[in-house]
């Protein structure tokens, strides 16, 4: 580690968490180090100013300043987005670097942009300290995330969902399958039941409450308060550990990684606009799919194609004209038949697991 002044300390890595990409160093000085604050980043507006520091294109110390640009951005990174969106420029060399606002407190850690080129066009964003500091707590507690689980696959609430459900609300998210076994399933859950609020909070969204959940302490019991054929009611959930191996590949209990292909197929390829995958630990992981669902996953859509607005990335199809796919060439198989007039091409997605 090499600081400003040109010093040089032996670092060591405490932990990581890939699913945030913030990692944990410890070095040993013999004297107290200067250091700066972690704020409030909910507390952050948009139109604030920021200031970002880093190393872009090896330019150690280099600033530049913007406004916050928007909040709670999915850029569909993974499971936990919710970044801040700055205009500051932020390139490459930047990411890690902190993002100051205008009380010289960290708000946010330099993530990613947002570019045709490669280079800064003003679309940059940070991870905020409302994620960096419980999993920096964790990893100074335990060297590792202890994340909690609550096994359910969920999907925003739309009007369709709501009224199936006899819920009128615009709030909430929709339980689309339950993991047998899970803590969902011991509270008696079940798949169209609408969560409300989560341990005393309102939920706004899927990517809301999977953050919650995955916040809650391993073994603390929450009250989860849902909406089920138009009656509210409240169900208690005894939240177990996400299981998380070293690499970052996720296997929720009692599952095991997919074998390695030995035919030769491809595992990935397009279809009808749509960019899909076979299905290995590592997609699993970053999004959020639970072992026992079998098909494959949607990587993107074309823009304005037939299907950019019915399909979404982590999506999984697992069936096409009520045929199984699990193989890409499973899928084009069924599609040749449809291409001729024999099968009627029918696509059954699953909202990713949390």
């Amino acid at each position: 580690m090499i600081l400003q002044n040109g010093q040089r300390f032996e670092a060591v890595v405490v932990g990581r968490d890939p699913a945030t990409d913030i990692a944990v160093l410890r070095m040993n000085a013999r004297q107290p180090m200067p250091y700066v604050n972690m704020g409030d980043s909910d507390g952050a507006r948009v139109g604030d100013i920021v200031l970002a520091i880093g190393n872009p294109f090896g330019l150690g110390g280099s600033l530049s300043v913007g406004v916050v640009s928007a909040r709670n951005r999915d850029i569909e990174a993974g499971r936990y987005d919710d970044f801040i969106q700055t205009d500051a420029a932020i390139n490459r060399g930047n990411s890690g670097g902190p993002l100051f606002n205008s009380d010289g407190e960290v708000i946010g850690v330099n993530t990613a942009i947002l570019s045709p080129t490669g280079n800064s066009v003003g679309i940059g964003f940070a991870t905020p300290t409302s994620i960096v500091r419980p999993v920096v707590d964790q990893l100074l507690r335990f060297g590792e995330t202890r994340r909690g689980w609550l096994g359910v696959r969920l999907a925003n609430l739309d009007r369709a969902a709501a009224q199936r459900v006899g819920y009128d609300g615009d709030s909430g998210v929709v339980i689309t399958r339950i993991t047998p076994g899970g803590p969902a399933a011991a509270a008696g859950l079940r798949p169209g039941d609408v969560v409300l609020k989560f341990n005393g909070r309102d939920v706004a969204d899927s990517r809301a409450l999977t953050r919650m959940v995955g916040e809650t302490p391993v073994g603390a019991q929450a009250p989860v308060e849902i909406v089920r054929d138009g009656r509210r009611m409240s169900v208690m959930a005894t939240i177990e550990r996400l299981e998380e191996s070293e690499g970052g590949a996720r296997v929720a209990s009692g599952g095991s990684a997919e074998p390695r292909r030995n035919d030769g197929g491809p595992r990935g390829g397009r279809l009808f606009g749509i960019a899909l995958s076979e299905l290995d630990a590592s997609l699993r992981e970053e999004f959020q799919i639970d072992p026992s669902v079998q098909g494959l996953v949607v990587l993107a859509t074309d823009v304005d194609s037939a299907n950019e607005k019915v399909l979404r990335p982590g999506d999984v199809v697992e069936e096409m004209a009520f045929h199984r796919v699990d193989t890409l060439n499973a899928a084009r198989t069924v599609a040749g038949l449809a291409a001729e007039g024999n099968v009627a091409l029918w696509c059954a997605s699953t909202a990713k697991a949390r």
